[in-house]
């Protein structure tokens, strides 16, 4: 069996500041900009690759007076995760987990999403205060449950964009 290297990286975007309606919020990428799967050995192909608590955001949020909270969404830029030569794989080959990085109290932490071009919501229930309050760590896997075994050997890529939102 030939074995090429198959190699996944994704960018993250956020989107900083935000001002929503009278609430005022901000994201902050402390760690984890860019993973990269670089699957080179037979156990990788097979059982996939991981990267837990890879990244930390911060999220500044002020509801200036209104009660609402925050949630944290997260989605693919395309439809697919594209290949340097056209080839192409299913964004389900990428998971993504959120959980509690820091002080912040008790939210409503998401985990194993799959990737999507649409939006998911990673965190609910978020509360007031600042990116040294609410830190959140994002997790990610590739070919854990989708196999990326018989996927053509090829520099694959694809954009996710991460979102703060009032609910």
């Amino acid at each position: 069996m030939q074995m090429g290297k198959l190699f996944l990286l994704f960018l993250l975007l956020l989107f900083v500041p935000l001002t929503i309606e009278a609430q005022i919020a901000r994201l902050s990428v402390t760690r984890g900009t860019s993973v990269s799967f670089i699957f080179d050995t037979l156990s990788e192909y097979e059982n996939g690759i991981s990267y837990p608590n890879w990244t930390k955001v911060g999220v500044y949020y002020d509801d200036q007076a209104t009660g609402r909270t925050w949630k944290l969404e997260f989605k693919a830029l395309s439809p697919f995760i594209l290949g340097s030569d056209a080839h192409t794989l299913n964004l389900n080959k990428i998971r993504v987990s959120a959980s509690n990085g820091g002080p912040s109290p008790a939210v409503n932490y998401y985990g194993n999403l799959f990737l999507t071009d649409s939006y998911s919501i990673l965190v609910s229930g978020g509360p007031e205060g600042s990116v040294t309050d609410n830190i959140v760590n994002l997790s990610f896997d590739a070919g854990i449950i989708n196999k990326v075994k018989n996927a053509t050997p090829d520099y694959y890529s694809v954009d996710i964009i991460i979102m703060v939102l009032a609910e």
